[in-house]
């Protein structure tokens, strides 16, 4: 799916792709939009992959906005597998703005094998 809309300056553009699959459970999904207002700009990418087969999901966002030379970057993913029961978590930020950056970074491992 693409659509464009244009209203008073402020334009948002989606695409969107989706595979859904029952006889192999697979989902995958990504989409990204970008919303430009008054020279404001957000892009948000996500995709997402189910697969029941071997029990594994695989998340990922970002997102970046800027506004007047402040920049935010968010990233964020998750690993699921049930097969070596591994949990992968990471998330960072970063912003700047007029030279200064603050960073965060946050993550989770959980391993249990059988």
């Amino acid at each position: 799916m693409f659509s464009i809309l244009d209203y008073n300056g402020m334009k948002i553009i989606k695409k969107c792709s989706s595979i859904l699959d029952y006889d192999g459970m697979k989902i995958i999904k990504k989409c990204s939009s970008i919303l430009d207002y008054d020279g404001m700009k957000i892009i948000k990418k996500c995709s997402s992959i189910l697969d029941y087969d071997g029990m594994k999901i695989i998340k990922k966002c970002s997102s970046i906005l800027d506004y007047d030379g402040m920049k935010i970057i968010k990233k964020c993913s998750s690993i699921l597998d049930y097969d070596g029961m591994k949990i992968i978590k990471k998330c960072s930020s970063i912003l700047d703005y007029d030279g200064m950056k603050i960073t965060r970074n946050a993550q989770v491992s959980w391993t249990m094998m059988a």
